[in-house]
């Protein structure tokens, strides 16, 4: 037999990768089409990145705009509990309420009132400090503490409150600011609102203008911030009968 003269082939040249900081040589035939290369795929992150972010603060700042709302207090009415000049932010989610569609009515645990509305955060209760509009004036903002809801009947007595028939226990006014004003027993209406500064003897307030609708409520006085000394949450007093 004769030896095989074929040489035997030679092994391919090793890539070099020498050199630091440098990266193998590729040519467009190397790379699947449509794959970016390394530097266009960090780019295109960054923008990436960079909208979910834009588009995350302004969720964040349509949320808060839409649910809080700060005021500064204007006059003495609701002394000694609210300042004249004390600055509040005010929720406006605290009593918002949705329209509901006609077969969403029909479910209790959503609308649980039967008005067709749902109000995800409940309804103003007795002694929360609101802020609304005043309904004769609808750019006028004024702030009060509700004292009656739908369907209770006032009386003031010389400046003691009664709420259906029953003496309140106001505590937390101040004696020498209640007055000794006087109302004739009224019935609270339906989606209305009885409401009196915590400064009787000055405060202009249902007394004067009668129930507040609840559509002209704007919300609910939440956190005072300015000045430091009246730093913390919005007092919201219960009224409670007097214990016989």
């Amino acid at each position: 037999m004769q030896e095989s003269s074929q040489q035997p082939s030679a092994p391919p040249p090793a890539l070099s990768n020498e050199g630091a900081g440098l990266a193998p040589e590729t040519t467009a035939s190397s790379s699947p089409e449509g794959v970016l290369a390394p530097k266009a795929r960090g780019a295109a992150k960054s923008i990436i990145d960079l909208l979910q972010t834009l588009v995350l603060a302004a969720l964040v700042f349509l949320l808060v705009s839409t649910s809080f709302q700060n005021f500064e207090v204007e006059g003495t009415s609701m002394t000694p509990n609210v300042q004249n000049g004390d600055m509040i932010i005010v929720s406006k989610a605290a009593f918002r309420s949705v329209h509901l569609p006609g077969w969403a009515t029909h479910l209790p645990f959503i609308d649980r009132d039967g008005d067709g509305y749902f109000t995800p955060f409940g309804e103003p209760k007795r002694g929360d400090v609101i802020v609304f509009h005043l309904p004769s004036q609808s750019e006028r903002n004024l702030i009060k503490r509700v004292v009656g809801l739908p369907g209770d009947s006032i009386e003031i007595r010389r400046g003691i409150v009664f709420r259906n028939g029953e003496r309140l226990n106001e505590d937390y006014l101040d004696p020498a600011l209640v007055g000794e004003r006087s109302l004739n027993l009224l019935t609270v209406p339906e989606n209305e609102f009885f409401v009196m500064g915590d400064e009787r003897s000055r405060s202009f307030d249902s007394r004067d203008w009668g129930t507040l609708p609840r559509k002209y409520i704007i919300g609910k006085a939440w956190f005072s911030y300015w000045p430091s000394e009246q730093f913390g949450r919005v007092p919201q007093y219960r009224a409670e009968p007097l214990e016989n």
